[in-house]
């Protein structure tokens, strides 16, 4: 079975090398479309299968070609953000060198988001590239859609399995938040590509369709606030989709009536006929109405069969977390409260989730980005990220308002700013290193751009 295993990959090596060699721009959408997407793999080697590929991808790109090494280093090793995300990064190893604990096991996480960062920022310097992450994104949502389609319809669940890793015989089920996103990502590309790229028409319907299904199926609030606030940020920003502030305006009232029908027609002759009935009609209702109002009321008369207690609707669950993790990180020691507790440090705080009696059953992230980044970079991370993001929103704004770019990366980064705010670590995640580098190099263009335009008067 060994045998079996390592042949196998060695011909993927081969493969990829050969691929990566004669098609590097191809291969990168392949690589940016895993980690949109997660999709991964383990290899008896040291590094999983992603980690490869991204390393062979990068070793091809920067130490093959000497006009990506000399950009690199003239432009990305000079610039600010590069040096505040890496102080931000690497203040996550300041309570392990305090504690001495697990240096070198946390170091190796680190090293791959930066080499990502830097495979961002090359990637956009041309156009191939600059398209490689548009398809690995518009990729990524496609697969996403599909698995929310396909399970809804065969399992009658919200949360997905993963088609691809159902194929290598894995099983593992995502919280529907995750492919909502990723749908939402490619929505708000195919509303940019629409207006900026020859794409055929047709074709950005039918993808756009998909992704809208996708994106309903899933339910994601947090995933359709951070479109709705996306979409008009970059509406008001892009001089060439300024006309359709008006539309959005007409879409948005129109919605609201439509929910508000939707409200009364469920209340006036649904909610009889499927009170019992775990339908995706009561779903949606419980999701866009129900548990919303239990923010300003009681939750469901509905408890946990193992523990007694009353189940809580997700955004109250949230709000207790958030309550009950900072109230505990507050209580800490100073050196904690200022260099955070170090990676996953967010654990050792959390509350304890029981599905049987005094069996525990798991502890829970805080559905939070920002309060994970406080947790485990403490008030001195937190407050240098916040800076870093309105830094960098400033300037890749004003790059992308002044010198139109085609596909700015900006707006990926307002997505997950918004997303995070009800989820995890999407903001520092591999996919948020090589949305950062795509930004830093959107405005190196930019700012190349302007030199010429200046040296020309």
């Amino acid at each position: 079975m060994e045998i079996i295993l390592y042949s196998a990959v060695g011909l993927i090596a081969i493969l990829a090398i050969f691929f990566v060699i004669e098609q590097p721009y191809k291969f990168a959408a392949v690589i940016v479309f895993m980690m949109f997407y997660q999709f991964n793999f383990d290899t008896p080697l040291p590094l999983d299968a992603r980690g490869l590929l991204l390393l062979l991808l990068f070793v091809r790109l920067y130490f093959f070609d000497k006009e990506n090494i000399d950009y690199v280093n003239i432009y990305l090793l000079k610039n600010k953000f590069f040096w505040l995300i890496l102080l931000f990064t690497f203040l996550i190893l300041i309570e392990p060198i305090i504690d001495s604990i697990h240096l070198v096991k946390n170091i190796k996480p680190i090293i791959l988001p930066i080499i990502t960062l830097i495979l961002g920022f090359i990637l956009v310097k041309n156009e191939d590239g600059r398209k490689s992450i548009f398809y690995g994104i518009l990729l990524a949502g496609i697969f996403s859609s599909i698995d929310l389609i396909v399970n809804f319809f065969t399992r009658g669940t919200l949360d997905a399995v993963k088609l691809p890793e159902l194929l290598l015989g894995k099983v593992v089920i995502l919280n529907h938040n995750t492919p909502g996103i990723l749908a939402g990502l490619g929505v708000v590309y195919i509303y940019l590509a629409w207006y900026r790229t020859k794409l055929n028409r047709f074709l950005l319907i039918m993808v756009g369709f998909l992704l809208l299904l996708g994106l309903f199926i899933s339910t994601s609030r947090s995933a359709l606030l951070a479109i709705m606030v996306t979409i008009v940020i970059m509406t008001l920003i892009e001089s060439d989709l300024r006309h359709n502030i008006k539309k959005i305006f007409q879409m948005g009232a129109a919605t609201v009536v439509l929910l508000v029908g939707f409200f009364f027609v469920y209340n006036a002759f649904l909610i009889k006929t499927n009170s019992n009935e775990h339908t995706f009609l009561n779903t949606v209702y419980y999701r866009l109405f129900e548990e919303p109002l239990q923010m300003f009321g009681e939750e469901k008369a509905a408890f946990n069969k193992w523990t007694g207690n009353r189940i809580k609707g997700s955004m109250k669950f949230r709000s207790a977390r958030w309550q009950h993790d900072f109230g505990k990180f507050t209580s800490l020691g100073l050196s904690y409260q200022v260099f955070g507790l170090g990676p996953k440090g967010y654990l050792d705080i959390a509350q304890k989730i029981y599905a049987k009696n005094n069996n525990i059953y798991q502890r829970l992230a805080p559905h939070n980005g920002y309060l994970i980044i406080l947790l485990e970079r403490g008030i001195l991370g937190l407050v240098l990220f916040l800076i870093l993001i309105v830094l960098i929103l400033i300037s890749a704004l004003r790059a992308s308002k002044n010198h139109q770019i085609q596909l700015p990366f900006i707006y990926l980064l307002v997505m997950l700013l918004v997303y995070t705010i009800a989820q995890n670590a999407e903001i520092t995640s591999a996919s948020s290193y090589l949305t950062f580098g795509a930004i830093i190099g959107d405005i190196v263009r930019s700012q190349n751009q302007r030199d010429e335009e200046n040296s020309v008067l």
